[in-house]
């Protein structure tokens, strides 16, 4: 049974959303990284885009995780049930979660979620599965 790797975004959303170290508290659009393009334009990138970013890239390694295997065990299942469970729970209630960041952080938990789900029936399904 492995834990649900975008546990990790939701963690460290809240640990900056509600300043669980006490420090300065930061925006989600405040400028973490500015790189020059070649066109001469400044690429800002601010931390709720770097949320995103590896949000996206925990949820490539969960979905190949789970097209490898081609099964999902039920603990699995469940404790990605729990991950959306928490994000949506924190989505719908807790005003500090209702930003884009979150929000598109709660649809890749979804997305993960009814991955397995899928993963899990077509093998059923299919005669080598």
């Amino acid at each position: 049974m492995l834990i649900p790797l975008l546990a990790i975004p939701l963690v460290i959303y809240n640990i900056v959303a509600f300043n669980l170290f006490g420090t300065e508290k930061l925006t989600w659009e405040a400028t973490q990284v500015t790189l020059p393009l070649l066109s001469g334009e400044p690429f800002s990138v601010g931390f709720g885009d770097l949320i995103v970013v590896l949000a996206l890239a925990l949820l490539f390694i969960e979905v190949l995780r789970t097209a490898r295997t081609g099964r999902v065990p039920a603990g699995d299942h469940i404790l990605s049930t729990g991950v959306f469970a928490l994000y949506l729970g924190e989505f719908l209630l807790l005003p500090a979660a209702a930003t884009v960041t979150f929000f598109l952080c709660l649809a890749m938990s979804f997305i993960e979620l009814f991955t397995g789900f899928a993963v899990s029936v077509f093998r059923r399904a299919t005669p080598e599965g």
